[in-house]
């Protein structure tokens, strides 16, 4: 028995072309119908098949879906695999183990590697208008914290090179002292020198949550704090692995306040 997790966008091109491959030579009503025959509780129709295998979305499809479909697929197609077409649709295929066993903790550990993962490359549409940009190592951070991705890029309107650092910050549910712990980790960003330095060499810094009712409480917990640097929180969708809003930490916000509302975050939905 496997499970899977989302790990990376879909691979849209080979995973309709899989799709097609998998229904052969079937319209659309035909094996929707096939499949609802032996599989009466299966929500599949032959719009839900021309939505799967449409290249202009983008989107995961479900992994029920996917399922269903490799289960009736064309006999010409019997040596595809199951893992294959899940990595072309953006999830890894992880063990499940026996309830106690060991792995447990590896599996965990490998669901969050891969939450980060996706975070990362949910960060890289920032990237999508901008040109001359590159992906920094930790080794060249501006900040005394370590960053966990950070990329420098050549701002057009001022002519500068603006950096960016990340952290990743993907704990669920505010926890009991979790504004102190929380200060504690990013205190580094908040020291004066660190602020500075941010000023002066036109670094930024940016905490990128996943929890909703985290980056509400963190947002409202540090609007008190006198900021002169650029230091935001970022919440990430993980429903459509999106940019979903961007505020910025502080009290002193006038430097950035129009930044927030220009083109470069037209791509963020607001909410």
């Amino acid at each position: 028995m496997a499970t899977y997790i989302k790990y990376s966008h879909p691979n849209v091109p080979e995973l309709t072309q899989s799709l097609r491959v998998m229904r052969g030579g079937r319209s659309m009503a035909q094996f929707a119908h096939e499949i609802k025959e032996s599989e009466p509780d299966a929500r599949i129709s032959a719009a839900t098949l021309s939505r799967a295998e449409n290249p202009n979305f983008l989107q995961a499809r479900s992994h029920a879906l996917i399922e269903a479909i490799y289960r009736h697929r064309d006999p010409a197609c019997a040596d595809m695999s199951l893992s294959q077409v899940m990595l072309q649709n953006g999830m890894k295929e992880i063990p499940v183990p026996d309830p106690g066993n060991a792995y447990i903790k590896s599996i965990h550990d490998e669901k969050k590697s891969a939450i980060r993962f996706q975070i990362k490359a949910t960060l890289r549409e920032l990237l999508k208008d901008v040109t001359d940009h590159t992906t920094l190592p930790n080794r060249e951070r501006l900040f005394e914290l370590g960053h966990d991705f950070a990329f420098s890029y050549n701002d057009a309107d001022s002519d500068t090179k603006v950096t960016w650092e990340f952290w990743l910050h993907d704990s669920l549910s505010p926890q009991p002292n979790f504004l102190k712990r929380f200060t504690s980790r990013y205190a580094p960003l908040f020291s004066a020198a660190a602020l500075e330095q941010a000023y002066d060499k036109e670094a930024k810094a940016s905490i990128v949550m996943i929890d909703p009712a985290l980056y509400r409480a963190v947002k409202e917990a540090f609007s008190h704090v006198d900021t002169n640097g650029y230091i935001s929180i970022i919440l990430i969708d993980t429903l459509y692995w999106r940019i979903k809003k961007e505020d910025l930490l502080g009290l002193n916000t006038k430097r950035y306040s129009e930044t927030m509302n220009s083109e470069r975050l037209a791509m963020i939905d607001q909410a």
